[in-house]
């Protein structure tokens, strides 16, 4: 099986783009699986300095003309840098944290409100951050919590 991290990776100097990012490869009693693909996502990453998710993604948007919400294809770009505030897990409200380093495979993410640092791969960081949305998160945690 083959554990790359995407599809195609390119080099150019310090920094490493990712193509079509995918998951880790698995095994569950005795039986290996391949990790999946997340064709049009993409990541850059430059160690110790930043990284930077790109691609499309599937969103509803409002059809002005028909007042409808509709199915079309996004496209985002956005850049996280080592101090940069980020999605390090969820469940029914969003946990923050910050970053304190950007490895050539791994975000490490310092939590929000104690000493615990969590360590994600590129493919889960894109996942939980390619929305990402500090003021919309913030509103819907505030929600849970009242």
């Amino acid at each position: 099986m083959n554990s790359a991290l995407a599809l195609h990776t390119l080099q150019t100097g310090k920094t490493t783009t990712y193509l079509n990012v995918r998951s880790r490869d698995w095994t569950r009693f005795g039986k290996s699986h391949e990790g999946t693909v997340d064709r049009g996502h993409h990541a850059a990453v430059t160690p110790g300095k930043s990284i930077r998710l790109f691609g499309t993604m599937d969103r509803y948007v409002m059809n002005a003309a028909t007042g409808l919400r509709e199915p079309a294809m996004v496209k985002y770009d956005r850049t996280f840098k080592i101090g940069d505030t980020c999605e390090r897990d969820s469940y029914n409200i969003v946990f923050l944290g910050t970053i304190v380093a950007i490895g050539a495979k791994t975000i490490t993410i310092q939590h929000e409100h104690s000493s615990k640092k969590t360590r994600l791969s590129i493919e889960r960081f894109s996942r939980k951050n390619r929305d990402f949305d500090l003021e919309q998160i913030r509103r819907r945690n505030s929600e849970w919590n009242d």
